[in-house]
């Protein structure tokens, strides 16, 4: 047996501890049991309040906002649409339906010196008369428009020797602002020389051994010899338009 309060071993059904003299009639009074030491989170919710919890509070969503379409994207694809039709429209109406091609220059050439070609008729030696200077202007500027080269007459008195005049005439088609593709008849009425000179593309219509502008000049050789330099103006310009109208001579 021991003591309720030393806890020493005394005898059995003793009255009285003889250690520590306490009554061992009655034993002692049971203590309550001590509440244990509070937790960390029960002592911090006895000193601050923890406040009740609510229902998590939903944000309002954003409105769906529609957005707006994108209108570039059928230009685009109109624009693109739109060159391409022009492209093939352009190779259907330049491409020459033959197979053969026309080479750009040849072609704005041919169209511009058709519309705006005109002939030009110097007559520095004053060799033909009001009605005939009109005439001769018409039938240039015709047979210009026709042919794409430019028909020019040109007169002097300069008396140039004839084995001069071809020098001293290219030189004076040089100095002028005459088309590139030109034939031209010069008279010099003081040394009574004549000669036809052609430039740019002309001269490939000649190249046959002189034999076409032989044919020239043989026709016009009677008015030349009458003194008659106005049909023999007229007679340059038709058989130089008929040259044109024959094409290239074939090699």
């Amino acid at each position: 047996m021991y003591c309720y309060h030393c806890k020493r071993e005394i005898i059995a059904q003793a009255k009285f501890c003889p250690y520590c003299g306490s009554d061992l009639t009655a034993p002692p009074a049971q203590k309550a049991p001590e509440a244990p030491e509070p937790r960390f989170r029960d002592a911090l919710q006895a000193q601050v309040p923890i406040p009740d919890r609510q229902a998590p509070v939903s944000q309002p969503q954003k409105a769906f906002e529609r957005k707006a379409p994108r209108l570039w994207i059928p230009i685009v694809i109109l624009s693109c649409l739109v060159i391409i039709a022009g492209g093939i429209l352009a190779a259907v109406f330049l491409i020459p339906h033959n197979g053969e091609k026309t080479p750009a220059s040849s072609t704005s050439k041919a169209a511009s010196t058709a519309s705006t070609q005109r002939g030009a008729l110097k007559d520095n030696a004053k060799l033909f008369s009001a009605e005939q200077t009109e005439q001769l202007q018409q039938q240039l500027d015709t047979a210009s428009a026709q042919t794409g080269w430019q028909f020019i007459i040109h007169t002097s008195e300069d008396n140039v020797a004839s084995e001069d005049m071809q020098t001293t005439y290219d030189n004076y088609f040089a100095s002028h602002p005459f088309a590139f593709d030109s034939i031209m008849l010069v008279i010099d009425n003081a040394s009574n020389n004549r000669i036809i000179l052609s430039y740019g593309d002309v001269p490939d219509y000649f190249n046959d051994g002189g034999e076409r502008y032989n044919a020239i000049i043989d026709a016009m050789r009677p008015s030349l010899s009458s003194g008659d330099l106005f049909r023999a103006s007229e007679i340059f310009i038709e058989k130089a338009s008929a040259v044109h109208d024959m094409g290239k001579p074939k090699q």
